[in-house]
C-alpha cells in the first residue's frame, strides 16, 4: 500500500525538514498549515491540504510529521494515532508527562511507530562518547552548555525549547536522571518565560552533570565536557561538524591538563541520520529506544517549571 506523508505545520523547522524528507522518502507530501490556502511556489514537492482532508483521506500506515508548536502536539499526535498513522513529532512530545504517557501507550498498543525527534541523539560524536562511557566504571562529572542555539520558541523559553535536547543526550549517555536542582535562572517578565537556566543533575549511577541553557547570550554555541577518571572529553559543534578533543589529566588534585592527545572530527548529519532511522523503524515496526525516556524528561521539565513558577 502506498504511504502518503502529511506535514502538520510548515514553519521554521518544517522548512528545514521538507527538503530532507523529499531526499529520504519517495512519497507524496501533503502540507497542512492554516496560514496557507493554496499551493506555494517552491523547489520542494508538496501539496497544500486541510485537517479535514487528512481526516477524510489519510490511511493507516500513512506517515505524519508533527511540526506545530509544542502546546498543540498532544492533539495533533492523537489525531494521527487515531488514524493509525506512523508519527514523527518534534520535541517535546507534549507539555505534561501524563499526556505523553497516554500517547506512548496508545502507539505501542496499536503497533504504530511514534518517533520523537531528539535530533542530537543522531550525532555521530554523541555515539562516540557513549561508547567511551560504556568502558568507564568511575563516577562521571560533566558540563553541558547550550547558548543562543537555534530559533527559540519564545512562548516556551529555554525549559521547553533548548533543555529537551540536553536532557535527551544526558539520558542517553548517563542513564536515568534521579535528581534535579535549580542553581539559578533568569526570568523575562515581558516574554513570561525563562531565558537562561543553570541546573545540577544527578543520575542513578551517581554521575553529576551541570547544565547551562541560555537564549540571552550573544554567543551561539553547544558544548559538552566530560571528566572520566584521568581523561577529559570536550565536544562542540562548529559549522556543520562536531569536534571532540581528548585530554589527559596530569594532576588529579587540581585537574591540570596536558596537551590535547587526540582531536576527532565528525561531519554533522543528525537530521539525515534521524530520518533514516525513522524510515528503518517504519519497516521493522519497532519503537526508538528513547521513546519512554522522553516521558521521564517531560516530567523533569514539568517539575522545573513548577518550581520556578513558585519562585517567580
Amino acid at each position: 500500500m502506498k504511504q502518503n506523508i502529511w506535514l502538520f505545520g510548515l514553519g521554521y523547522w518544517g522548512n528545514i525538514l521538507l527538503p530532507r524528507i523529499n531526499q529520504i522518502f519517495q512519497n507524496d507530501v501533503f502540507v497542512i498549515d492554516p496560514r496557507f490556502d493554496k499551493d506555494l511556489e517552491s523547489n520542494f514537492l508538496f501539496q497544500i491540504k486541510t485537517i479535514g482532508d487528512f481526516e477524510r483521506q489519510a490511511k493507516s500506515s500513512d506517515i505524519v510529521f508533527v511540526l506545530t508548536p509544542p502546546d498543540t502536539h498532544f492533539d495533533m499526535v492523537r489525531i494521527a494515532l487515531n488514524k493509525h498513522c506512523h508519527i514523527w513529532v518534534e520535541k517535546p512530545l507534549c507539555l505534561n508527562a501524563r499526556d505523553a504517557q497516554k500517547l506512548v501507550s496508545q502507539a505501542k498498543s496499536q503497533g504504530t511507530t511514534l518517533f520523537i525527534d531528539n535530533t542530537f541523539l543522531f550525532d555521530d560524536s554523541i555515539h562516540y562518547l557513549k561508547n567511551i562511557l560504556a568502558f568507564s566504571d568511575v563516577k562521571v562529572n560533566a558540563n553541558f552548555s547550550r547558548t543562543a542555539w537555534g530559533k527559540l520558541l519564545k512562548k516556551y523559553g529555554v525549559i521547553w525549547d533548548l533543555l529537551p535536547h540536553d536532557l535527551s543526550i544526558i539520558s542517553f549517555l548517563f542513564g536515568k536522571i534521579k535528581d534535579v536542582n535549580i542553581i539559578d535562572f533568569i526570568y523575562d517578565s515581558d516574554l513570561k518565560a525563562v531565558i537562561e537556566i543553570w541546573l545540577k543533575l544527578e543520575t542513578t549511577k551517581g554521575d553529576t552533570i551541570i547544565v547551562h541553557s541560555s537564549c540571552a547570550s550573544s554567543k551561539r554555541s553547544r558544548s559538552i565536557e566530560i571528566f572520566t577518571g584521568n581523561q577529559v572529553f570536550f565536544q562542540q559543534s562548529i559549522k556543520g561538524r562536531s569536534v571532540i578533543e581528548v585530554s589527559n589529566i596530569l594532576n588529579l588534585a587540581n585537574s591540570e591538563l596536558n596537551q590535547v592527545v587526540q582531536n576527532l572530527e565528525f561531519i554533522q548529519e543528525p537530521i539525515i541520520n534521524a530520518l533514516k532511522n525513522f524510515k528503518e523503524l517504519l519497516v521493522s515496526g519497532d519503537q526508538h529506544f528513547s521513546l519512554q525516556s522522553s516521558v521521564e524528561e517531560i516530567s523533569i521539565m514539568e517539575k522545573i517549571s513548577k518550581k520556578i513558577s513558585l519562585i517567580s
